[in-house]
């Protein structure tokens, strides 16, 4: 099967799906693609309300290219004056960005955030429709929105609404290993995208993970994308730049059991016996050795005695017996 991932990052056929969600949780840190996708754009314009900006760019050449919008101390007053700023820079994006197949591209590091500052998720979200309308107006521009989510997040329910869109969910490799190894479910298994939607709802790769997020290790993408019947769905690995299939993560493999050790390797003492031991242990006579074993006929008899003193009661017609 054709990857998807390599022509979303290049950002290819942009036009058709200008917003792209990366989601992601707290075992998964989503800042290694997406510094890949703005090392592809053209131009960027970033919107920063929580994070700082060598947190998505590392080269002194990028940050040449990228129109960097602060709101980390948003108000209410200036709201309106800096969503304009946005608007403007997203106008300016032609005669800014270089000519070529690349595309600009406007990011906004957290909708969250964003929707804390406007006073409601409505009001972040109706920004993202006026971004997404001075996007398609830009001619020859082909320019996405991204916004990465930290999952569970109340912007998901109204962004699901805004079509067409490109999600990218971002999984730890411990969350498939999970599901392969310990509930027997790879990803060609038939339940394997509902047991999935189940783990992540619930928060397992967190739990999986320990606490650790995963940033310098292979990454498991789940793209969702648009297509003629409806949705079309793939889980691919994306590793340092490069994406492969999630066989490489090799989850079909049993899992390494660890060597059985000897436990009489640490006594002080030997338990081992000498052949001569074991020889004069097997004359040794068991007490009960033949317990449950048939007798010969003959071997015993039941004798009885009456005498003056049995009482034949009728009502207690036991007989004492002498054995």
């Amino acid at each position: 099967m054709t990857l998807l991932l390599p022509d979303i990052l290049a950002s290819k056929d942009a036009s058709k799906c200008p917003l792209v969600v990366v989601q992601h949780d707290l075992a998964q840190s989503p800042f290694p693609i997406l510094r890949q996708i703005l090392a592809a754009a053209s131009h960027v314009v970033l919107v920063r309300t929580l994070y700082a900006m060598d947190a998505f760019v590392e080269s002194a050449a990028l940050a040449t290219a990228v129109s960097d919008i602060d709101w980390t101390d948003i108000d209410g007053e200036l709201a309106l004056d800096r969503r304009q700023r946005l608007l403007d820079a997203i106008a300016a994006v032609p005669s800014l960005s270089s000519a070529g197949s690349r595309s600009p591209v406007v990011l906004i590091d957290s909708l969250d955030t964003l929707s804390e500052d406007l006073g409601s998720v409505a009001k972040a979200v109706r920004l993202v429709r006026d971004v997404l309308s001075a996007l398609t107006s830009v001619p020859r521009a082909r320019a996405r929105l991204i916004l990465p989510i930290l999952a569970p997040s109340r912007t998901l329910a109204p962004l699901s609404a805004i079509h067409p869109r490109t999600e990218l969910r971002l999984h730890a490799p411990v969350l498939l290993r999970h599901l392969a190894r310990e509930l027997m479910t790879p990803p060609d298994a038939p339940r394997f995208w509902t047991l999935l939607s189940e783990l992540v709802a619930r928060r397992e790769g967190e739990k999986l993970a320990r606490g650790a997020p995963n940033v310098h290790g292979p990454t498991v993408v789940e793209v969702v994308l648009p297509s003629r019947r409806g949705v079309l769905r793939a889980v691919e690995v994306w590793d340092d730049g490069q994406v492969t299939d999630v066989a490489t993560l090799g989850l079909n493999a049993p899992a390494k059991l660890p060597e059985p050790t000897d436990a009489m390797s640490g006594l002080s003492f030997n338990l081992s016996l000498t052949s001569e031991q074991q020889e004069a242990r097997s004359r040794v006579v068991l007490p009960y050795a033949h317990t449950g074993q048939s007798k010969p006929p003959g071997a015993g008899e039941i004798i009885y005695e009456p005498d003056s003193a049995d009482d034949f009661d009728d009502e207690d017609p036991d007989d004492d017996l002498e054995l």
